[in-house]
């Protein structure tokens, strides 16, 4: 009979501990430690966006997409530019698609493979969801108290 108890503690056990969850956790800096991270920071639209083929082993980045700036507040100044995206898995932390046609608030990085940016958990945020990050960064106290203050 005891033993009896045990397998079916077991089994009830693995059978509810079957349940589907995923962990999501993503850093939140604040505004100025992004504009600080970031080697470029603009406000763009993006006019083209490809998958790459064939995807570079052992890199995360997947997607090249080409924005044309309106405005931007760090980096050399350029009408059209082109990034590296990491892989866009739908559903998971932070997720933002970005599509052709949309504008945002791109906070964008040199690494090895050229300019990159992140689509999950990353910095960037659709424009019509960045007015107040767009006031900041026109606030030349907050892009310069940015890159002096580290706090």
């Amino acid at each position: 009979m005891k033993t009896l108890f045990q397998i079916i503690v077991v089994i009830a056990s693995i059978t509810l501990s079957n349940l589907s969850v995923r962990a999501c956790s993503c850093a939140d800096p604040s505004q100025r430690e992004k504009f600080r991270r970031a080697d470029v920071v603009f406000l763009g639209e993006i006019v083209e966006s490809t998958y790459l083929n064939p995807i570079p082993k052992d890199s995360e980045f997947a997607q090249s997409a080409r924005f044309v700036v309106k405005r931007q507040w760090k980096g050399p100044n350029q009408k059209e530019i082109r990034l590296l995206l990491s892989f866009d898995g739908p559903g998971t932390c932070g997720d933002m698609p970005l599509n052709a046609g949309l504008q945002y608030l791109v906070y964008a990085f040199h690494e090895k493979e050229g300019l990159v940016s992140y689509t999950d958990c990353g910095p960037n945020i659709l424009a019509s969801s960045a007015s107040a990050d767009i006031k900041n960064l026109d606030r030349f106290w907050f892009r310069f108290w940015s890159r002096i203050w580290l706090f």
